[in-house]
């Protein structure tokens, strides 16, 4: 008779219903915010869960990752656990992607042609704020696309000097606010790119593609362990459960390669027996 294995013991915390709740009205969120002036970073956050849905469904039907996080469950907590959520589900999607798509030779250059895209829309966005107070309806998304929807004829600017215009020309968010959002969204797509590159490129490390996932881990556990240390056990659990990589690194071999960076910062020797 083979002798049983023992079962990595699990130590859960608190209820995690709020967690839960909130996962369950995910579905329901608005792709634009209802406030429209200052929609906040939890909209933004919870836009990304949203879309990253089913990694966090996956991590929350894991038993230890579950159990992790019951263990940190607190009011104070609740915001920095659907951060980590939302953050890693999306690191590890954007890591299945970047492995899925073919390295081709002008990648490089492709990079570089959207980071000069970015560089041009913000040096529009400067030119932009350099117009008259008058030309502020024009840049109306509202106006912009009634023009177009109405043929673009010319002669079409006078609506926009009427006393009566729709309010709605005057109404957030503006070009200015959509172009801001273009050359933020175009600087990830170069982060992304860089890092898939970064990763192809690099010749030593078994966990060397994981390196951006693991950075994103450890900020996010850290504001949880409240200590300056990410919880080791918590990232180890959530690679296993996301990464497409067959093989991910364990506890205490992120704990070592933590260490290393540290000591690396302060000019020390890394610890061995940690």
């Amino acid at each position: 008779m083979q002798p049983m294995t023992p079962t990595r013991q699990i130590s859960t915390g608190p209820s995690l219903a709020w967690l839960d709740n909130w996962i369950a009205r995910l579905p329901d969120l608005p792709d634009l915010p209802e406030d429209q002036d200052s929609p906040g970073k939890s909209y933004f956050r919870d836009l990304l869960a949203k879309q990253h849905l089913s990694g966090i469904h996956r991590l929350l039907s894991d038993a230890h990752v579950r159990g992790r996080l019951s263990r940190y469950s607190s009011p104070a907590t609740q915001d920095a656990i659907k951060t980590l959520l939302a953050e890693s589900s999306w690191a590890c999607a954007a890591l299945t992607e970047n492995n899925q798509l073919p390295m081709a030779p002008s990648r490089t250059d492709t990079v570089r042609d959207i980071a000069a895209t970015a560089r041009t829309v913000r040096k529009l966005l400067n030119q932009l704020h350099e117009l008259p107070p008058q030309l502020a309806p024009a840049l109306s998304p509202e106006y912009l696309a009634q023009r177009h929807n109405d043929g673009n004829p010319p002669g079409y600017s006078a609506h926009r000097h009427l006393a009566t215009r729709p309010a709605a020309w005057r109404s957030s968010p503006t070009l200015n606010d959509l172009l801001t959002s273009l050359a933020g969204d175009l600087d990830e797509e170069v982060a992304l790119h860089q890092r898939a590159i970064s990763s192809k490129r690099q010749k030593g490390g078994k966990w060397a593609s994981l390196g951006g996932v693991v950075s994103i881990l450890s900020h996010h556990t850290r504001q949880l362990t409240g200590t300056g240390t990410p919880d080791f056990e918590l990232m180890a659990d959530i690679l296993s459960v996301l990464s497409p990589n067959d093989e991910t690194p364990s506890a205490d071999t992120l704990r070592k390669q933590f260490n290393a960076r540290a000591a690396r910062k302060i000019g020390k020797p890394a610890s061995s027996d940690t």
